[in-house]
């Protein structure tokens, strides 16, 4: 049996909302031409040092609404907290040799403490994704925020 082309509205009606000049969706559906997004979050380690056991305590129950709007998108691939900065380890090259040093790469107060990544079909979808995170709506005076980031490449090698 032959398959029939799809008519030029045909291929239209499967184009993603944002090509078609609709509002921007967080619509799970994935598309072909979908895009990883990597989102650095940030805090300001200074802040974080002078937290009461009772305040770092509090973060947490916090920001798990943020966490669940986050999830309810369907466009989160992979989210993670990091360890303190100074357990960080960092590898540069010396002499053609690579060479280990205690710390961040980049030395300074606001350092990436976690990270996501997700699938957008735009980048104002991948804001939109990205603005459920608690970082971006939680700890301003503990200099929290979002950095988006479009991958040029993304490879995944695990089932």
């Amino acid at each position: 049996m032959r398959r029939r082309r799809p008519t030029r509205a045909g291929r239209a009606a499967r184009r993603r909302p944002c090509d078609r000049g609709e509002p921007v969706s967080l619509s799970p559906e994935p598309w072909e031409s979908d895009v990883k997004y990597l989102c650095l979050l940030y805090y300001d380690t200074d802040a974080f040092r002078h937290l009461s056991p009772a305040e770092l305590e509090a973060i947490g129950p916090a920001c798990r609404p943020y966490d669940a709007a986050l999830k309810a998108t369907r466009r989160l691939i992979t989210h993670g907290s990091l360890a303190m900065p100074d357990t960080w380890r960092s590898i540069r090259p010396l002499t053609g040799t690579p060479t280990v040093s205690n710390g961040p790469f980049v030395a300074g107060p606001r350092q990436a403490g976690a990270f996501l990544v997700s699938e957008a079909g735009s980048e104002a979808q991948a804001i939109a994704v990205a603005s459920k995170q608690a970082a971006a709506n939680y700890g301003e005076q503990l200099g929290f925020g979002v950095e988006v980031r479009p991958c040029d490449t993304y490879e995944s090698y695990r089932g």
